[in-house]
């Protein structure tokens, strides 16, 4: 062999080493799944059930409320509230027991420490008209909720990913990646909300197509609509047809003598009537909507004529027309185990515009507003500003109690008065902080409470610059309270400090939260429902006589 032979084949060598040294095996994310922590949540106290149905016979259902199929799937009323769950579905499902199951998707697997999920969707999951349910479909329609909510104002339920980035690959039809902020154990059940249940295109009964396990059999007429089973679903109802009407009914206690079998109501009235009522089941669902007193800032004492003066039971017990107790920020406050934090990121609610900004710059102390399209909100507002029409007892700065009387002017202008705003204005006016304070209607949209706090705090900038303020004094423990173990000792969680912090200010007051319940007849049975209080429809039927 050459010289030059020998050299060439040294170079061609060493080129050959150098290759396959540049080539090895390459382990991707894929191949270092995450261990995530348990997911369930703490039962509720009221959880519906009973034993399961035996007959598929047809039943009819009174839900209070309108109906408006192009609002889906984010609802806006009662009726809605139960009718969207059933039609449509999230790729999680959370119940009221606090059991987390797949819904479109049938498992799920956290990498990179939980900043990427990977979530396959159901087999042979189909929409009502037998078109496929694939992951870009999926993506297409979270993009479509961001929108909705944008327009409604409706606080975001993307708080750990955007879903109009590069935060959303569809891998297959059957594969979705969803790439977070920051990492996170819980992406599952941020997965449940109700904005985030999949739709698809128009169909031909006036409904955007779904999957759920119940569909519209005929278009919607006079208040009232007629579900059937989507046999393409895995838990289609064994009831052959159910009758939904819907509707603010004058006089919902004959509605069993009417040939309904259950009604959904949240009024008192109707509820201490059917329980005096022989033949009539009740059944309580989760607590699922909160009042909040929002306080923007201002003087010292222009906020407290507005917080101090009353308690939260007198509030449920005299004032709430609805089944209502005391309402806490957290329904498990942590004590052996630390709360989960609330996400890294909290965008702010886009801001629709305000409709009386001229008003408002008038009178912009003395009016504690209330969304109209919420009757419950008016009455605690009434309240309120009777209360705080008090005169403040000398040296105290507090109202006093007692009687009402006619109120003695604490400043230029100061006349306390509950003023009606439109429902969708609310949030815009929250985020002007104008008024002297609001009454804002809650609906639980998230399983955990912690999320629940994150999505209030997206209403306003301000909001979450009072929530962080390191200023205020939060202890660590309770207010008032006596360190019973080192445990009380260390710094609370981030979303427990975070509450404790707007409620020290003033700034937010929880007051009451409420629930509607079951009414239904005794042979009707095995309904249950999601954490947020709708209704299973397709796991109740007829018990067998």
């Amino acid at each position: 062999m050459t010289k030059m032979a020998c050299l060439g084949l040294m170079v061609l060598t060493f080129g050959m080493a150098g290759c396959s040294s540049q080539s090895p095996n390459i382990e991707t994310w894929l191949d270092h799944p995450h261990e995530v922590t348990v997911l369930s949540q703490p039962a509720e106290a009221a959880c519906p059930g009973g034993p399961r149905p035996q007959v598929g016979a047809a039943w009819k259902l009174a839900l209070p409320g309108g109906v408006q199929p192009s609002r889906a799937p984010l609802p806006s009323t009662e009726a809605e509230h139960h009718l969207f769950r059933n039609l449509y579905e999230t790729l999680i499902r959370v119940d009221c027991q606090g059991q987390v199951t797949g819904g479109l998707a049938e498992s799920w697997q956290a990498y990179e420490g939980g900043r990427i999920w990977v979530l396959n969707l159901r087999d042979k999951a189909v929409f009502w008209d037998g078109e496929p349910v694939t992951a870009s479909r999926v993506i297409a329609s979270w993009r479509r909720a961001a929108a909705v909510c944008r327009i409604r104002a409706e606080p975001s339920p993307f708080l750990l990913f955007d879903p109009n980035g590069q935060a959303l690959e569809a891998l297959s039809n059957r594969e979705l990646v969803i790439r977070l902020r920051q990492p996170s154990d819980r992406l599952p059940l941020h997965l449940a909300h109700p904005a985030l249940a999949i739709v698809g295109s128009p169909g031909n009964r006036g409904w955007l197509e779904g999957s759920g396990p119940c569909r519209p059999a005929t278009p919607m007429r006079q208040q009232q609509v007629v579900l059937e089973p989507h046999e393409g679903h895995p838990l289609a109802p064994i009831w052959e047809q159910l009758t939904v009407r819907f509707g603010e009914l004058d006089d919902t206690r004959g509605l069993l003598d009417d040939g309904f079998q259950a009604l959904v109501t949240r009024d008192r009235r109707t509820l201490d009537y059917y329980a005096e009522r022989h033949g009539t089941r009740l059944e309580a669902l989760p607590w699922d909507r909160r009042y909040y007193l929002v306080v923007p800032e201002q003087e010292d004492t222009d906020r407290l004529r507005w917080t101090a003066g009353w308690n939260r039971l007198e509030l449920a017990r005299e004032v709430a027309t609805q089944d209502a107790e005391p309402a806490t920020f957290f329904e498990h406050e942590p004590l052996n185990a630390p709360a989960p934090e609330l996400p890294p990121h909290v965008p702010v609610l886009f801001n629709p515009g305000l409709t009386d900004v001229a008003a408002l710059a008038s009178r912009d102390r003395d009016l504690l507003l209330w969304p109209g399209d919420d009757p419950e909100a008016g009455h605690l507002a009434e309240r309120l500003a009777l209360i705080a029409s008090r005169p403040i007892r000398p040296g105290t700065e507090i109202p006093g109690r007692g009687p009402l009387t006619p109120p003695n002017q604490p400043g230029p202008g100061f006349a306390p008065e509950a003023a009606l705003v439109p429902g969708s204005d609310l949030p815009a006016h929250i985020q002007a902080g104008k008024a002297g304070a609001m009454v804002l209607p809650w609906p639980r949209r998230f399983p955990e409470s912690s999320t629940e706090l994150a999505r209030l705090l997206s209403l306003a900038q301000w909001l979450q610059d009072m929530a962080q303020d390191n200023s205020t004094d939060i202890g660590t423990i309770p207010p008032g309270a006596t360190a019973a173990s080192p445990l009380d000792k260390v710094p609370p969680p981030l979303a427990l400090a975070q509450a404790r912090r707007l409620e020290l200010t003033d700034t937010v007051q929880p007051l009451i939260q409420s629930r509607a319940q079951l009414i239904r007849v005794p042979d009707l049975v095995g309904l249950t429902s999601s954490y947020d209080g709708s209704l299973r429809l397709w796991t109740g039927g007829w018990r067998r006589r």
